[in-house]
């Protein structure tokens, strides 16, 4: 008995076995080549969509400066004095961290040595480094004084140029 009964389930295991493989080979070959890219982000989007809207987070604050700001300080890039008082003023309500994403490596007068003060006396500070990738790489500096201190983030920026020129748009 125990003989019958293992070659016939040998031969149904086989099958679903066989079967199973050659879907899931094609769904990879179809992932690597990209082509279920497309029904994915869909899916992505009706996921991220469905979700109920979670409510704002008060511990965050994001302070822009935007045209009008530019218009009413009458200078771009705005002077480092202005940076350093919108920074002492953040730093006022004890924030646990303050992200600087502006590049700041060279001094914008007037307020330049103010800022640096600033920078020496806020250690919860963390300025940014923009590095870019692809062929034509190139850098703006952090501000020496938080890159002593290791106080830096980087942002890598694709070069829009060079992601056209590699997809044959251009």
């Amino acid at each position: 008995m125990r003989k019958r009964w293992i070659p016939r389930v040998g031969k149904e295991w086989g099958a679903v076995f066989l079967g199973a493989t050659t879907i899931a080979g094609l769904v990879i070959l179809l992932r690597l080549t990209g082509a279920l890219q497309g029904m994915e982000w869909a899916a992505f989007d009706w996921f991220i969509h469905s979700r109920p809207h979670e409510p704002r987070d008060s511990r965050i604050v994001i302070v822009g400066i935007s045209e009008t700001d530019i218009q009413t300080i009458g200078q771009w890039p705005i002077p480092d004095g202005v940076i350093a008082e919108l920074i002492t003023r953040v730093k006022a309500q004890k924030p646990r961290a303050i992200g600087l994403d502006i590049y700041q490596d060279l001094p914008v007068e007037p307020g330049h040595e103010r800022l640096i003060e600033i920078f020496k006396t806020t250690p919860n500070l963390i300025g940014v480094q923009m590095v870019s990738r692809g062929d034509n790489n190139w850098t703006v500096s952090p501000p020496k004084i938080l890159k002593e201190r290791g106080q830096i983030g980087f942002i890598a920026v694709l070069n829009l140029i060079d992601l056209l020129q590699k997809k044959s748009m251009l």
